[in-house]
Protein backbone atom coordinates (compact mmCIF):
# COMPACT_ATOMS: atom_id res chain seq x y z
CA UNK A 1 0.00 0.00 0.00
CA UNK A 2 3.40 1.75 0.71
CA UNK A 3 4.56 1.99 -2.75
CA UNK A 4 0.72 2.14 -4.42
CA UNK A 5 0.53 5.26 -2.88
CA UNK A 6 3.91 7.18 -3.98
CA UNK A 7 2.53 5.89 -7.74
CA UNK A 8 -0.71 7.20 -6.98
CA UNK A 9 1.28 10.41 -5.68
CA UNK A 10 3.66 9.74 -8.95
CA UNK A 11 0.53 10.21 -11.50
CA UNK A 12 -0.94 13.03 -9.44
CA UNK A 13 -3.93 11.56 -7.76
CA UNK A 14 -3.22 12.92 -4.26
CA UNK A 15 -7.10 12.04 -2.63
CA UNK A 16 -5.88 8.16 -3.75
CA UNK A 17 -1.97 8.19 -2.41
CA UNK A 18 -3.45 9.82 0.79
CA UNK A 19 -5.71 6.72 1.46
CA UNK A 20 -3.10 4.50 0.74
CA UNK A 21 -0.53 5.78 3.07
CA UNK A 22 -3.37 5.90 5.48
CA UNK A 23 -4.60 2.34 4.92
CA UNK A 24 -0.39 1.36 5.35
CA UNK A 25 0.09 3.12 8.42
CA UNK A 26 -2.84 1.68 9.89
CA UNK A 27 -1.22 -1.76 9.02
CA UNK A 28 2.11 -1.21 10.51
CA UNK A 29 0.22 -0.54 13.61
CA UNK A 30 -1.47 -3.55 13.31
CA UNK A 31 1.17 -5.38 12.90
CA UNK A 32 3.66 -3.66 15.26
CA UNK A 33 6.14 -2.14 13.00
CA UNK A 34 6.99 1.30 13.89
CA UNK A 35 9.99 3.21 13.50
CA UNK A 36 11.11 5.31 10.23
CA UNK A 37 8.63 2.74 8.01
CA UNK A 38 5.44 4.22 9.81
CA UNK A 39 6.95 8.30 10.18
CA UNK A 40 7.36 8.00 6.05
CA UNK A 41 4.39 6.76 5.71
CA UNK A 42 2.54 9.18 8.26
CA UNK A 43 4.73 11.65 6.77
CA UNK A 44 3.75 10.41 3.21
CA UNK A 45 -0.37 11.04 3.76
CA UNK A 46 0.21 14.63 5.15
CA UNK A 47 2.55 15.20 2.04
CA UNK A 48 -0.35 13.73 -0.27
CA UNK A 49 -2.90 16.24 1.38
CA UNK A 50 -0.21 19.33 0.72
CA UNK A 51 0.40 18.26 -2.63
CA UNK A 52 -3.51 17.84 -2.97
CA UNK A 53 -4.26 21.13 -2.40
CA UNK A 54 -5.27 21.00 1.70
CA UNK A 55 -2.45 23.18 3.27
CA UNK A 56 -4.44 23.38 6.52
CA UNK A 57 -4.98 19.70 7.31
CA UNK A 58 -1.33 19.28 5.99
CA UNK A 59 0.07 21.14 8.61
CA UNK A 60 -2.37 20.07 11.46
CA UNK A 61 -1.01 16.23 10.52
CA UNK A 62 2.31 17.50 9.83
CA UNK A 63 2.92 19.27 13.45
CA UNK A 64 1.58 16.56 15.14
CA UNK A 65 4.25 14.16 13.79
CA UNK A 66 6.70 17.14 14.80
CA UNK A 67 5.82 16.07 18.37
CA UNK A 68 7.26 12.67 17.82
CA UNK A 69 10.39 13.19 19.56
CA UNK A 70 11.55 9.45 18.53
CA UNK A 71 11.35 10.18 14.39
CA UNK A 72 14.77 9.73 13.03
CA UNK A 73 16.66 13.18 12.42
CA UNK A 74 16.36 12.55 8.70
CA UNK A 75 12.31 11.57 8.87
CA UNK A 76 12.26 14.94 10.60
CA UNK A 77 13.87 16.75 8.41
CA UNK A 78 11.00 15.65 5.93
CA UNK A 79 8.44 16.76 8.07
CA UNK A 80 9.66 19.97 8.69
CA UNK A 81 10.30 20.87 4.75
CA UNK A 82 6.54 19.83 4.21
CA UNK A 83 5.58 22.05 7.10
CA UNK A 84 7.26 24.66 6.03
CA UNK A 85 5.64 24.38 2.55
CA UNK A 86 2.28 24.44 4.38
CA UNK A 87 2.79 27.43 6.41
CA UNK A 88 3.57 29.35 2.49
CA UNK A 89 0.47 27.95 0.91
CA UNK A 90 -1.21 29.68 4.30
CA UNK A 91 0.67 33.03 3.49
CA UNK A 92 2.99 32.84 6.41
CA UNK A 93 5.85 33.55 4.04
CA UNK A 94 8.24 34.67 5.79
CA UNK A 95 8.01 31.81 9.21
CA UNK A 96 7.93 29.38 5.81
CA UNK A 97 11.32 31.12 4.60
CA UNK A 98 13.16 30.51 8.00
CA UNK A 99 11.84 27.63 8.41
CA UNK A 100 13.17 26.20 4.88
CA UNK A 101 16.78 27.62 5.87
CA UNK A 102 16.75 25.81 9.33
CA UNK A 103 16.01 22.84 7.60
CA UNK A 104 18.40 23.04 4.73
CA UNK A 105 21.16 23.98 7.43
CA UNK A 106 20.97 20.66 9.42
CA UNK A 107 20.82 17.95 6.61
CA UNK A 108 24.90 17.76 6.62
CA UNK A 109 24.07 17.17 10.23
CA UNK A 110 21.56 14.33 9.77
CA UNK A 111 22.58 11.05 10.48
CA UNK A 112 21.94 7.87 8.17
CA UNK A 113 18.56 6.47 7.31
CA UNK A 114 17.99 2.93 6.34
CA UNK A 115 13.97 3.49 5.56
CA UNK A 116 15.01 7.04 3.51
CA UNK A 117 15.47 7.15 -0.11
CA UNK A 118 19.42 6.38 -0.67
CA UNK A 119 19.72 10.20 -2.79
CA UNK A 120 17.59 11.48 -0.07
CA UNK A 121 19.64 14.68 0.79
CA UNK A 122 20.26 15.67 -2.01
CA UNK A 123 16.59 15.97 -3.30
CA UNK A 124 15.65 17.22 0.22
CA UNK A 125 18.48 20.17 -0.33
CA UNK A 126 17.50 21.22 -4.09
CA UNK A 127 13.59 20.97 -3.13
CA UNK A 128 14.78 23.53 0.06
CA UNK A 129 16.36 25.55 -2.00
CA UNK A 130 13.37 25.48 -4.86
CA UNK A 131 11.00 26.88 -2.28
CA UNK A 132 13.54 29.33 -1.04
CA UNK A 133 14.14 30.73 -4.21
CA UNK A 134 10.32 31.17 -4.60
CA UNK A 135 9.72 32.44 -1.71
CA UNK A 136 12.41 34.92 -1.71
CA UNK A 137 11.01 35.61 -5.51
CA UNK A 138 7.90 36.62 -3.57
CA UNK A 139 9.46 38.60 -1.44
CA UNK A 140 10.65 41.12 -4.03
CA UNK A 141 14.47 40.00 -2.97
CA UNK A 142 15.05 38.43 -6.75
CA UNK A 143 18.95 38.10 -6.45
CA UNK A 144 18.47 35.86 -3.01
CA UNK A 145 16.30 33.88 -5.57
CA UNK A 146 18.81 33.67 -8.32
CA UNK A 147 21.42 32.53 -5.99
CA UNK A 148 19.00 29.63 -4.33
CA UNK A 149 18.13 28.80 -7.56
CA UNK A 150 21.52 27.95 -8.87
CA UNK A 151 22.58 26.33 -6.06
CA UNK A 152 19.75 23.98 -6.48
CA UNK A 153 20.41 23.46 -9.88
CA UNK A 154 24.18 22.28 -9.20
CA UNK A 155 22.94 19.86 -6.49
CA UNK A 156 20.22 18.37 -8.68
CA UNK A 157 21.90 18.11 -11.92
CA UNK A 158 25.29 17.10 -10.24
CA UNK A 159 22.99 14.07 -8.16
CA UNK A 160 20.65 13.61 -10.70
CA UNK A 161 21.02 14.95 -13.55
CA UNK A 162 19.55 16.75 -16.77
CA UNK A 163 16.60 15.13 -16.98
CA UNK A 164 15.03 14.88 -13.49
CA UNK A 165 11.59 17.02 -11.95
CA UNK A 166 14.22 18.99 -9.36
CA UNK A 167 16.75 19.66 -11.91
CA UNK A 168 13.75 21.23 -14.35
CA UNK A 169 12.64 23.18 -11.70
CA UNK A 170 15.42 24.69 -10.49
CA UNK A 171 16.04 25.67 -13.99
CA UNK A 172 12.50 27.59 -14.34
CA UNK A 173 13.41 29.23 -10.73
CA UNK A 174 16.43 30.27 -12.33
CA UNK A 175 14.82 31.76 -15.54
CA UNK A 176 12.32 33.71 -13.20
CA UNK A 177 14.90 34.59 -10.89
CA UNK A 178 16.48 36.29 -14.06
CA UNK A 179 13.14 37.51 -15.25
CA UNK A 180 12.65 39.23 -11.79
CA UNK A 181 16.19 41.18 -11.74
CA UNK A 182 15.36 42.65 -14.89
CA UNK A 183 17.27 40.43 -17.23
CA UNK A 184 14.80 39.45 -19.21
CA UNK A 185 16.46 38.52 -22.59
CA UNK A 186 18.98 36.10 -20.24
CA UNK A 187 15.64 34.47 -18.70
CA UNK A 188 13.81 33.36 -21.69
CA UNK A 189 16.96 32.27 -23.67
CA UNK A 190 17.22 29.78 -20.66
CA UNK A 191 13.67 28.92 -20.86
CA UNK A 192 13.93 28.06 -24.69
CA UNK A 193 17.49 26.00 -23.79
CA UNK A 194 15.70 24.18 -21.61
CA UNK A 195 12.51 23.36 -23.72
CA UNK A 196 14.78 22.57 -26.51
CA UNK A 197 16.56 20.18 -24.77
CA UNK A 198 14.03 18.37 -22.77
CA UNK A 199 11.94 17.90 -26.69
CA UNK A 200 14.88 16.35 -28.18
CA UNK A 201 15.89 14.26 -25.01
CA UNK A 202 12.81 13.18 -23.84
CA UNK A 203 10.58 13.64 -26.49
CA UNK A 204 7.41 16.47 -27.42
CA UNK A 205 4.86 15.16 -25.41
CA UNK A 206 6.67 14.23 -21.85
CA UNK A 207 5.28 15.35 -18.95
CA UNK A 208 8.46 17.29 -18.31
CA UNK A 209 8.49 18.60 -21.72
CA UNK A 210 5.15 20.36 -21.41
CA UNK A 211 5.91 21.86 -18.14
CA UNK A 212 9.19 23.16 -19.81
CA UNK A 213 6.83 24.85 -22.67
CA UNK A 214 4.14 25.97 -20.03
CA UNK A 215 7.76 28.01 -18.42
CA UNK A 216 8.41 29.66 -21.64
CA UNK A 217 4.88 30.89 -22.16
CA UNK A 218 4.83 32.01 -19.15
CA UNK A 219 7.91 33.95 -19.74
CA UNK A 220 6.00 35.44 -23.24
CA UNK A 221 3.31 36.73 -21.65
CA UNK A 222 5.29 38.19 -18.87
CA UNK A 223 7.04 40.64 -22.05
CA UNK A 224 3.52 41.12 -23.31
CA UNK A 225 4.34 38.63 -26.44
CA UNK A 226 0.62 37.26 -26.03
CA UNK A 227 0.43 35.78 -29.48
CA UNK A 228 3.22 33.50 -28.79
CA UNK A 229 2.51 33.07 -25.44
CA UNK A 230 -0.79 31.20 -26.20
CA UNK A 231 0.16 29.72 -29.30
CA UNK A 232 2.71 28.00 -27.15
CA UNK A 233 0.09 26.85 -24.84
CA UNK A 234 -2.20 25.65 -26.81
CA UNK A 235 0.16 23.46 -28.62
CA UNK A 236 1.52 21.89 -25.36
CA UNK A 237 -2.45 21.68 -24.07
CA UNK A 238 -3.32 19.72 -27.37
CA UNK A 239 0.12 17.48 -27.02
CA UNK A 240 -1.22 17.02 -23.27
CA UNK A 241 -4.21 15.57 -24.43
CA UNK A 242 -3.13 13.56 -26.51
CA UNK A 243 -0.70 11.64 -24.61
CA UNK A 244 -0.91 12.13 -20.53
CA UNK A 245 -3.81 10.85 -18.27
CA UNK A 246 -6.98 13.41 -17.80
CA UNK A 247 -6.29 14.58 -14.66
CA UNK A 248 -2.39 14.53 -14.90
CA UNK A 249 -1.09 18.07 -12.79
CA UNK A 250 0.68 18.92 -15.58
CA UNK A 251 -2.41 18.79 -18.41
CA UNK A 252 -4.59 20.53 -15.68
CA UNK A 253 -1.69 23.84 -15.50
CA UNK A 254 -1.81 24.12 -18.94
CA UNK A 255 -5.50 23.99 -19.44
CA UNK A 256 -5.78 26.76 -16.57
CA UNK A 257 -3.23 28.90 -18.26
CA UNK A 258 -4.79 28.49 -21.81
CA UNK A 259 -8.23 29.57 -20.25
CA UNK A 260 -6.75 32.96 -18.39
CA UNK A 261 -4.93 33.84 -21.67
CA UNK A 262 -7.88 33.37 -23.80
CA UNK A 263 -10.14 35.56 -21.00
Amino acid sequence: RATLAETWRALGDTPRAAEYCAQAAANFNTAGIGGARLQLTEFGKARALLEGGRALEARDELEKLLLNRSASTAVRLHIQAAHARSLSELGSAEAALAEFRTTLAAIPKAGACEECEADWAPRLQAYLLINIARGERDAKRPHLALEAANEAFDIAKAAFGDVDPDTISAQVERSSALFDSGEREASLALAKSTFEELSQLLGASHWLTLSAANNLALRYERMDELKLALSRLESAYALGLAHLEPDHPTLTMLEENCARLLH
